[in-house]
């Protein structure tokens, strides 16, 4: 599952990019939202101070994932494209 995971951060802001690649568009869509929710939950966990007072920080989903309309791989005509190069 790690091996189709890639996160990284956007230039020049706070976000966090997830991608996820799978044969099943839903179960790619189903990973990515579970997976950020997972972060959110564990940010808010460390970011609690002992004393239960609210966290100075907090990390919210800004876009849930969705299914693509196309899809991502393969890229058939670019594929073909390259063929004749």
């Amino acid at each position: 599952l790690q091996e189709r995971i890639t996160a990284g951060a956007k230039p020049e802001t706070v976000l966090i990019d997830v991608d996820v690649l799978d044969e099943s568009p839903v179960r790619a869509r189903d990973i990515a939202n579970t997976l950020s929710d997972e972060f959110v939950v564990m940010i808010r966990e460390l970011e609690t101070p002992e004393n239960g007072t609210a966290p100075d920080s907090r990390v919210v989903v800004e876009q849930r994932a969705s299914i693509p309309t196309d899809p991502v791989v393969p890229k058939t005509a670019r594929n073909i494209a390259l063929g004749f190069l």
